[in-house]
């Protein structure tokens, strides 16, 4: 199984559409190396699947291009940050799922943390 993680000086780069390398995993052979990616999502798209990934774990990514990979068979897990090697690691262990701690703030399940929404706690809201 091939596994393509965007990277951005060692870290998951925070928006795929614009990143510049990916790193590849070949999880059967053990085996990393690195993959300049194209300027277009296109090129980007059709360079992962040329190598053969099967799955993509990225930061944030266009709803367009993560379709694009799903008609292409490529399994795309976004919304992540943080260290590329730790990421990585938690991925093979779990075989599929990474702790909700490695999630971008505000993304996915972390509903609730942060600062309050329009409407929430009095924002927005007349003082009437």
């Amino acid at each position: 199984m091939k596994v393509a993680i965007s990277h951005w000086q060692g870290r998951i780069a925070p928006v795929f559409d614009v990143s510049a390398e990916a790193l590849l995993y070949d999880t059967d052979l053990s085996h990393q190396a690195v993959l300049h990616l194209g300027e277009s999502p296109y090129e980007k798209i059709n360079q992962l699947k040329r190598e053969g990934v099967d799955i993509l774990l990225c930061g944030a990514i266009s709803r367009s291009i993560m379709e694009m990979f799903a008609s292409y068979g490529v399994d795309v897990l976004p919304f992540l940050c943080g260290d590329v090697g730790e990421i990585f690691h938690r991925w093979r262990e779990s075989r599929g799922d990474v702790a909700e701690e490695y999630r971008m703030p505000g993304c996915c399940r972390r509903r609730g943390r942060g600062r309050p929404r329009w409407g929430q706690r009095g924002y927005g809201k007349r003082n009437e």
